[in-house]
């Protein structure tokens, strides 16, 4: 649900203001209104504090990356942050000029290699004495001009000959090959350079993780100080001047919850102000409020934008159907025993799994898991094993199943209860949104949407009552055309009081057309999740079959297959859950922000509450 708030506007002697200010960030409760323009003075200042937090930041994850595995050490010693990133600056410097020396050594020793170890001071002596001593490279070389220039392969580089070549120095020696400049250096001294100069490397980037180490905990109280700088500078930035620039003028909302506190620290204060309970035109900020279970599906919510002052939360429902629908996807109860047990260990290890695994929320995770157990039995599945074709399954749990055809029909029922569910979330949908509606605008002002509402979630009614047999069968018909009827009144006739009967007869009929090209399409959405639970457990019973044929029906018989067999088990098990969980994430998602949040009219443009507070250092 979303929290109530109260809209404050705060009237400040300007000479006050900064003192007030203060105060106000020691409450940390207040989210200050933000205005559309501000002081030039606090603009360029703040736009100087973000460069310099930027700049931070970067420092921060190049730390971070240096740290790996490693963690952060608590120093009550404090570095000055300019002399920080100058030193940690210096690493890299170094660092470049060590690895562009290594990329030299590595060339010259490239570059030599294939010619061997040479003797440079017998070859100086050779060129004292009146002769040239050159090395070519070439693809081929008849013998003819081997012989003429006295040419003599010395090696092989790849697909090219090495020839060395020894004439008097006023030879011209012209033949088709690449002349080669070889360094004049020792093959083996090379390889002992490249040596040292990899352990000096080694050295600088181990002292720059000991840096890392020491200093990660100076960069995270500078980037405080500068968070509680750029807060400080953005509410500036959000006050308005009043009285020739003598009264600042301020307003921001604070959570009904902590009214009280604020009144009594605003008291102390001596400054003029007024509150009231905020209304959808003052366009508060939204803070959600929602159980432990709950809040763990805020993250999703977030991800597609949070409600409005006019919206609901659909937290609540959305994590129902949203656990429900990646049960669905997973479909296997053996899956869900291994999420519970890696969540259980992510909770024992105080979140290190998590960590590891790409910062997963194992806490989801568990509620998830318990999800596909129970729905993963439902549907006959652990492991890619049917449960339903086992003898050892008890027949009261076999009764429980949803496995086979739908009474009556060629279908199988997970894909009818697909369908039926997509139904149900759609109709829930356009119920929440109706009422919504209802209590935003009053009823008149919403004919045209509880039409839709009557004729869709009407008609699923009068079938379901058909069905059950409380409708007869006989009836069933005139009953359907009797809320089609009614709800065409307020489709066609009084979708808007205030406009002429024939606009709303041409807005009704395009609404139509939208209703029913897009309705049919959002239902049969709801067909993936049965093609993907159907596949995960497919693919989960082909790993069996394949690790089966290499042991066969007796595994004590099986001799060195059996770590075949294992080792297949293992790795497609795996790689199984790994892609049904990705597609259980991705495809509920999709249901939720596409099917659901279309028809229950949310948009998910609220502001999130910030209380303008002081910046607690990470380390």
């Amino acid at each position: 649900m979303i929290g109530k708030m109260t809209k404050y506007t705060f009237l400040v002697f300007h000479k006050e203001y900064d003192d007030f200010l203060e105060a106000l960030r020691a409450q940390g409760v207040l989210h200050v209104k933000e205005r559309e323009s501000g002081e030039a003075m606090a603009d360029s200042q703040l736009h100087e504090l973000l460069a310099s937090k930027s700049q931070l930041d970067e420092l921060k994850k190049d730390m971070l990356n240096t740290l790996g595995k490693d963690e952060a050490v608590a120093s009550d010693t404090v570095t000055d942050i300019d002399s920080v990133q100058t030193d940690y600056a210096q690493f890299a410097v170094k660092r470049n000029e060590l690895s562009l020396e290594l990329t030299n050594l590595e060339q010259e020793f490239a570059l030599l290699q294939p010619w061997g170890k040479i003797d440079w001071a017998r070859i100086a002596q050779i060129e004292e004495a009146g002769y040239n001593v050159a090395f070519y490279s070439t693809t081929f070389l008849t013998e003819e001009e081997q012989t003429q220039f006295n040419l003599v392969e010395v090696g092989e580089s790849g697909s090219r000959h090495l020839f060395l070549a020894v004439n008097p120095q006023d030879t011209l020696v012209e033949v088709a090959a690449e002349k080669i400049t070889l360094p004049h250096k020792d093959v083996d001294e090379l390889l002992t350079n490249i040596k040292e100069q990899k352990e000096k490397i080694r050295t600088l980037d181990a002292e720059k993780k000991a840096y890392a180490v020491s200093h990660l905990c100076d960069v995270d109280r500078a980037l405080a100080h500068l968070q509680d700088s750029i807060s400080l500078e953005q509410v500036k930035l959000n006050t308005a001047s009043e009285a020739d620039k003598h009264v600042c003028l301020l307003e921001g909302f604070c959570p009904n919850d902590k009214v009280e506190e604020l009144n009594k620290m605003l008291e102390t204060q001596g400054v003029w102000y007024s509150h009231h309970e905020a209304t959808p035109e003052d366009k508060a900020p939204v803070k959600l409020i929602n159980n432990k279970v709950v809040a763990l599906f805020e993250t999703l919510t977030r991800m597609y934008g949070l409600p409005s002052a006019t919206d609901v939360d659909h937290t609540a429902i959305l994590s129902i159907f949203f656990t429900l629908f990646f049960a669905v996807c997973v479909a296997d109860a053996g899956y869900g025993l291994i999420l519970v047990g890696l969540s259980l260990l992510d909770i024992k290890t105080h979140g290190k799994v998590g960590k590891k695994l790409f910062g997963i929320n194992f806490k989801l995770v568990l509620v998830l898991g318990i999800a596909c157990i129970f729905i993963g039995a439902i549907l006959g599945t652990a492991f890619g094993i049917s449960l339903y074709e086992q003898s050892w399954v008890p027949e009261w749990m076999k009764a429980c199943m949803l496995v086979g055809k739908f009474p009556g029909t060629e279908y199988d029922i997970q894909m009818v209860a697909s369908l039926l569910i997509g139904i149900f979330h759609i109709s829930l949908a356009m119920t929440v949104n109706a009422i919504n509606v209802t209590m935003q605008r009053g009823f008149k002002e919403c004919l045209g949407t509880w039409g839709w509402w009557l004729a869709v979630v009407g008609s699923v009614v009068v079938a379901g009552l058909s069905l059950g047999g409380v409708i007869p069968q006989d009836m069933m018909m005139n009953v359907l055309y009797g809320v089609l009827g009614v709800a065409g009144v307020g489709i066609y006739l009084l979708n808007n009081i205030h406009r002429n009967p024939v606009m709303n007869i041409l807005v009704g009929l395009y609404d139509t057309y939208n209703m029913a090209s897009g309705l049919m399409g959002d239902i049969l959405s709801y067909i993936r999740l049965y093609a993907l639970g159907l596949a995960g457990g497919m693919l989960g019973a082909t790993f069996n079959d394949l690790a089966y044929m290499l042991v066969g029906n007796d595994l004590s018989s099986a001799g060195l297959m059996i770590i075949g067999f294992v080792l297949i088990i293992l790795i497609g098990h795996i790689l199984n859950i790994a892609m049904s969980c990705l597609s259980a994430f991705v495809h509920p998602l999709r249901l939720s922000f596409v099917e659901y949040f279309k028809n229950a009219g949310y948009e998910g443009k609220g502001v999130e509450y910030k209380p303008f507070e002081k910046a607690q250092s990470q380390s």
